[in-house]
Protein backbone atom coordinates (compact mmCIF):
# COMPACT_ATOMS: atom_id res chain seq x y z
CA UNK A 1 0.00 0.00 0.00
CA UNK A 2 1.20 3.53 -0.81
CA UNK A 3 0.08 6.59 1.13
CA UNK A 4 0.85 10.05 -0.25
CA UNK A 5 1.87 12.30 2.64
CA UNK A 6 2.63 15.42 0.58
CA UNK A 7 3.40 16.34 -3.01
CA UNK A 8 6.75 14.53 -3.14
CA UNK A 9 6.61 12.38 0.00
CA UNK A 10 5.10 8.88 0.13
CA UNK A 11 4.71 6.26 2.85
CA UNK A 12 5.28 2.64 1.72
CA UNK A 13 3.49 -0.04 3.74
CA UNK A 14 4.23 -3.76 3.25
CA UNK A 15 2.15 -6.30 5.16
CA UNK A 16 3.67 -9.75 5.80
CA UNK A 17 2.24 -12.87 7.45
CA UNK A 18 4.23 -15.40 9.49
CA UNK A 19 3.63 -19.17 9.58
CA UNK A 20 1.14 -18.73 12.44
CA UNK A 21 -0.96 -16.26 10.41
CA UNK A 22 0.14 -13.20 12.39
CA UNK A 23 0.45 -10.08 10.23
CA UNK A 24 3.29 -7.55 10.54
CA UNK A 25 3.40 -4.13 8.88
CA UNK A 26 6.70 -2.68 7.64
CA UNK A 27 6.78 0.98 6.66
CA UNK A 28 9.20 3.29 4.88
CA UNK A 29 8.84 6.97 3.97
CA UNK A 30 10.44 8.11 0.71
CA UNK A 31 10.72 11.32 -1.28
CA UNK A 32 10.31 11.01 -5.04
CA UNK A 33 9.06 12.87 -8.09
CA UNK A 34 5.64 11.29 -8.29
CA UNK A 35 3.37 8.26 -7.85
CA UNK A 36 4.97 6.24 -10.64
CA UNK A 37 8.38 6.41 -8.96
CA UNK A 38 6.73 5.67 -5.61
CA UNK A 39 5.29 2.47 -7.10
CA UNK A 40 8.75 1.45 -8.30
CA UNK A 41 10.23 2.10 -4.85
CA UNK A 42 7.36 0.17 -3.26
CA UNK A 43 8.10 -2.88 -5.46
CA UNK A 44 11.77 -2.74 -4.40
CA UNK A 45 10.83 -2.37 -0.72
CA UNK A 46 8.41 -5.30 -0.92
CA UNK A 47 11.08 -7.48 -2.58
CA UNK A 48 13.59 -6.52 0.09
CA UNK A 49 11.21 -7.42 2.93
CA UNK A 50 10.32 -10.72 1.24
CA UNK A 51 14.00 -11.61 0.73
CA UNK A 52 14.81 -10.96 4.39
CA UNK A 53 11.95 -13.25 5.41
CA UNK A 54 13.09 -16.07 3.13
CA UNK A 55 16.73 -15.80 4.16
CA UNK A 56 15.82 -16.11 7.84
CA UNK A 57 14.50 -19.68 7.59
CA UNK A 58 16.61 -22.82 7.73
CA UNK A 59 15.36 -26.27 6.69
CA UNK A 60 15.06 -27.09 10.41
CA UNK A 61 12.96 -23.95 11.00
CA UNK A 62 10.65 -24.91 8.15
CA UNK A 63 10.16 -28.49 9.33
CA UNK A 64 9.61 -27.36 12.93
CA UNK A 65 7.03 -24.83 11.72
CA UNK A 66 5.21 -27.50 9.69
CA UNK A 67 5.12 -30.02 12.57
CA UNK A 68 4.09 -27.29 15.00
CA UNK A 69 1.24 -26.23 12.71
CA UNK A 70 0.12 -29.87 12.32
CA UNK A 71 0.16 -30.30 16.10
CA UNK A 72 -1.72 -27.02 16.67
CA UNK A 73 -4.43 -28.16 14.23
CA UNK A 74 -5.08 -31.30 16.27
CA UNK A 75 -2.94 -33.80 14.35
CA UNK A 76 -2.75 -37.32 15.77
CA UNK A 77 -0.07 -37.86 18.43
CA UNK A 78 1.28 -40.95 16.63
CA UNK A 79 1.74 -38.97 13.40
CA UNK A 80 3.45 -36.11 15.25
CA UNK A 81 5.87 -38.54 16.88
CA UNK A 82 6.53 -40.19 13.50
CA UNK A 83 7.27 -36.76 11.99
CA UNK A 84 9.69 -35.91 14.80
CA UNK A 85 11.44 -39.26 14.37
CA UNK A 86 11.76 -38.75 10.59
CA UNK A 87 13.00 -35.19 11.11
CA UNK A 88 16.08 -36.20 13.14
CA UNK A 89 18.28 -37.45 10.24
CA UNK A 90 17.05 -34.56 8.05
CA UNK A 91 17.99 -31.93 10.61
CA UNK A 92 21.32 -33.64 11.29
CA UNK A 93 22.26 -33.65 7.59
CA UNK A 94 20.71 -30.51 6.06
CA UNK A 95 18.87 -28.77 8.90
CA UNK A 96 21.11 -25.69 8.98
CA UNK A 97 20.87 -25.01 5.26
CA UNK A 98 18.90 -22.00 4.11
CA UNK A 99 15.40 -23.26 3.29
CA UNK A 100 14.97 -21.10 0.19
CA UNK A 101 18.36 -22.12 -1.22
CA UNK A 102 17.94 -25.91 -0.83
CA UNK A 103 18.20 -27.55 -4.27
CA UNK A 104 17.07 -30.81 -5.84
CA UNK A 105 20.74 -31.87 -6.13
CA UNK A 106 21.22 -31.39 -2.38
CA UNK A 107 18.07 -33.38 -1.61
CA UNK A 108 19.23 -36.23 -3.83
CA UNK A 109 22.68 -36.23 -2.18
CA UNK A 110 20.86 -36.55 1.15
CA UNK A 111 18.83 -39.48 -0.24
CA UNK A 112 21.97 -41.14 -1.58
CA UNK A 113 23.66 -40.94 1.83
CA UNK A 114 20.54 -42.28 3.56
CA UNK A 115 20.35 -45.36 1.29
CA UNK A 116 23.52 -46.65 2.95
CA UNK A 117 22.01 -46.69 6.44
CA UNK A 118 18.21 -46.69 6.16
CA UNK A 119 15.43 -48.66 4.49
CA UNK A 120 13.58 -47.37 1.41
CA UNK A 121 10.47 -46.92 3.56
CA UNK A 122 12.32 -44.72 6.06
CA UNK A 123 13.80 -42.64 3.24
CA UNK A 124 10.37 -42.23 1.68
CA UNK A 125 9.00 -40.98 5.02
CA UNK A 126 11.88 -38.50 5.35
CA UNK A 127 11.52 -37.07 1.83
CA UNK A 128 7.74 -36.95 2.25
CA UNK A 129 8.21 -34.86 5.40
CA UNK A 130 10.57 -32.44 3.63
CA UNK A 131 8.16 -32.12 0.70
CA UNK A 132 5.14 -31.56 2.95
CA UNK A 133 7.04 -28.92 4.92
CA UNK A 134 7.91 -27.09 1.68
CA UNK A 135 4.33 -27.28 0.39
CA UNK A 136 3.23 -25.69 3.64
CA UNK A 137 6.07 -23.16 3.38
CA UNK A 138 4.95 -22.10 -0.10
CA UNK A 139 1.38 -21.50 1.12
CA UNK A 140 2.66 -19.56 4.12
CA UNK A 141 4.97 -17.43 1.97
CA UNK A 142 8.10 -18.77 3.67
CA UNK A 143 9.66 -20.32 0.55
CA UNK A 144 8.98 -20.11 -3.18
CA UNK A 145 9.73 -23.64 -4.39
CA UNK A 146 9.72 -27.33 -3.40
CA UNK A 147 13.12 -28.99 -4.07
CA UNK A 148 11.64 -32.49 -3.67
CA UNK A 149 9.33 -32.33 -6.70
CA UNK A 150 11.54 -34.42 -9.01
CA UNK A 151 13.53 -36.30 -6.35
CA UNK A 152 14.12 -40.01 -7.01
CA UNK A 153 13.22 -42.20 -4.04
CA UNK A 154 14.51 -45.81 -3.75
CA UNK A 155 11.85 -48.36 -4.62
CA UNK A 156 10.44 -50.47 -1.83
CA UNK A 157 10.65 -54.20 -2.43
CA UNK A 158 7.65 -55.93 -0.90
CA UNK A 159 8.65 -59.11 0.94
CA UNK A 160 7.01 -62.40 0.06
CA UNK A 161 4.22 -63.21 2.51
CA UNK A 162 4.49 -66.68 4.00
CA UNK A 163 0.87 -67.55 4.92
CA UNK A 164 -0.13 -70.32 7.31
CA UNK A 165 -1.55 -73.49 5.81
CA UNK A 166 -4.26 -75.60 7.46
CA UNK A 167 -1.75 -77.78 9.31
CA UNK A 168 0.24 -74.89 10.77
CA UNK A 169 -2.97 -73.04 11.74
CA UNK A 170 -4.12 -76.06 13.81
CA UNK A 171 -0.65 -76.36 15.37
CA UNK A 172 -0.70 -72.65 16.23
CA UNK A 173 -4.13 -72.91 17.86
CA UNK A 174 -3.06 -75.94 19.93
CA UNK A 175 0.06 -74.06 21.08
CA UNK A 176 -2.10 -71.19 22.33
CA UNK A 177 -3.69 -73.51 24.92
CA UNK A 178 -0.45 -73.39 26.93
CA UNK A 179 -0.27 -69.57 27.00
CA UNK A 180 -1.93 -67.03 29.32
CA UNK A 181 -5.53 -66.24 28.44
CA UNK A 182 -4.91 -62.59 27.44
CA UNK A 183 -2.26 -63.58 24.90
CA UNK A 184 -4.41 -66.42 23.59
CA UNK A 185 -7.41 -64.13 23.02
CA UNK A 186 -5.22 -61.49 21.37
CA UNK A 187 -3.77 -64.04 18.95
CA UNK A 188 -7.21 -65.47 18.14
CA UNK A 189 -8.58 -61.98 17.44
CA UNK A 190 -5.69 -61.39 15.06
CA UNK A 191 -6.04 -64.79 13.41
CA UNK A 192 -9.82 -65.05 13.04
CA UNK A 193 -10.87 -61.37 12.89
CA UNK A 194 -7.88 -59.89 11.07
CA UNK A 195 -7.31 -57.23 13.74
CA UNK A 196 -4.12 -55.21 13.93
CA UNK A 197 -2.08 -55.19 17.13
CA UNK A 198 -3.07 -51.58 17.89
CA UNK A 199 -6.75 -52.46 17.41
CA UNK A 200 -6.50 -55.43 19.78
CA UNK A 201 -4.73 -53.32 22.42
CA UNK A 202 -7.43 -50.66 22.09
CA UNK A 203 -10.31 -53.03 22.91
CA UNK A 204 -12.29 -52.70 26.13
CA UNK A 205 -14.53 -55.33 27.69
CA UNK A 206 -17.55 -53.29 26.59
CA UNK A 207 -16.41 -53.55 22.94
CA UNK A 208 -17.02 -57.31 22.90
CA UNK A 209 -20.61 -58.41 23.49
CA UNK A 210 -23.48 -60.31 21.89
CA UNK A 211 -21.15 -61.98 19.41
CA UNK A 212 -19.86 -58.65 18.09
CA UNK A 213 -16.51 -56.87 18.30
CA UNK A 214 -16.58 -53.07 17.92
CA UNK A 215 -13.37 -51.41 16.70
CA UNK A 216 -13.54 -47.72 17.63
CA UNK A 217 -10.11 -46.93 19.04
CA UNK A 218 -6.47 -47.99 18.80
CA UNK A 219 -3.68 -48.02 21.37
CA UNK A 220 0.00 -47.36 20.67
CA UNK A 221 2.89 -47.57 23.13
CA UNK A 222 5.52 -45.04 22.09
CA UNK A 223 8.58 -44.11 24.16
CA UNK A 224 7.01 -45.50 27.32
CA UNK A 225 3.72 -43.66 26.80
CA UNK A 226 0.33 -45.23 26.01
CA UNK A 227 -1.54 -43.30 23.33
CA UNK A 228 -5.22 -44.07 22.73
CA UNK A 229 -6.88 -42.48 19.70
CA UNK A 230 -9.43 -43.11 16.96
CA UNK A 231 -8.42 -45.30 13.98
CA UNK A 232 -6.57 -43.63 11.12
CA UNK A 233 -9.41 -43.95 8.59
CA UNK A 234 -13.22 -44.01 8.82
CA UNK A 235 -13.38 -47.51 7.35
CA UNK A 236 -11.15 -48.80 10.18
CA UNK A 237 -13.96 -48.00 12.62
CA UNK A 238 -16.18 -51.07 12.23
CA UNK A 239 -18.24 -53.82 13.88
CA UNK A 240 -17.33 -57.47 13.34
CA UNK A 241 -19.95 -60.19 13.78
CA UNK A 242 -19.83 -63.97 14.00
Amino acid sequence: MIEQKSRNKFRLIVSTKDDNGKRTRRTKTVECSGKREAQRLYAEFEKEIHAKRLNGYTVKDLIDAYIGRFEKNGGKETTIRAYRCASKPIISAIGERNAEELTLAQVERFISAETKIRSPKSIKNEVSLISSAYKYGIKAGIVTHNPCVDATIPKQIKPDIDTLNEETIHAFIRALDSTVIDFKVACELALFCGLRRSEILGLLKSDIKDGQVTISKVRHHINGVDIIQTPKTKTSTRVLTQ
